[in-house]
């Protein structure tokens, strides 16, 4: 598991961040707190949706469904799937209550990841709602772009320090895993090396 989506290998990890903590009492108690406790009286319906084919997005919905709906027989949450374009089209649209996403990081630095994750204008935090987005505005924007403007890399760790802790603070999502393969080539095989901005083989930098 990992605190937030930077992750290790990146400027910015830190190990000494606290992960996210399974805990179905607190999670009661939490509910419980919602809206003055209407939530926890009331109850409430919820469809989670996810890409038909995508067995880890299928998996996580599943199981929230499953373990929320365990703490008050009021929580219904149901599971649906849908092909890619409809589920992409209402992602885009901020339709879905809650999603499940990855990055591929497009550059190695952290700023590719938090920008698209917590910054109100990026890929994900602009579809979390108006909500999240006041909220990035105030707390994390410009720390965001601070870290972004500087190549000072101790001024750069301090602030992904200080987004992340906000992040954690307000229960950002839930970073789940950070996703690992394998890779197996002949020994007559050279110039190969591991790239997390780079899915696959690239072949001109391959040699025999």
């Amino acid at each position: 598991m990992i605190p937030t989506v930077i992750t290790r290998g990146f400027l910015g990890y830190d190990e000494t961040l606290p992960l996210v903590e399974f805990n179905l009492a607190k999670a009661v108690q939490e509910f419980k707190l919602a809206f003055d406790g209407e939530v926890w009286e009331k109850g409430f319906k919820v469809q989670l949706i996810y890409n038909s084919g995508n067995y880890i997005r299928e998996n996580v919905v599943e199981m929230l469904a499953y373990f929320i709906g365990s703490i008050n027989p009021l929580f219904i949450i149901e599971t649906v799937s849908v092909q890619w374009p409809t589920y992409l089209q209402a992602r885009q649209n901020g339709q879905i209550p809650l999603t499940v996403s990855g990055w591929m990081a497009d550059y190695c630095d952290p700023e590719n990841y938090i920008v698209a994750f917590y910054s109100s204008q990026g890929t994900y935090g602009s579809q979390r709602g108006q909500a999240y987005r006041e909220w990035a505005a105030i707390n994390v924007d410009e720390d965001i772009l601070a870290a972004r403007s500087t190549v000072d890399i101790s001024v750069r760790e301090e602030l992904y320090r200080e987004i992340q802790e906000k992040i954690i603070e307000a229960a950002v999502g839930i970073p789940m895993f950070l996703e690992h393969s394998h890779h197996v080539h002949s020994t007559k095989v050279n110039g190969w090396f591991p790239n997390q901005a780079r899915k696959g083989d690239y072949y001109y930098d391959l040699s025999k």
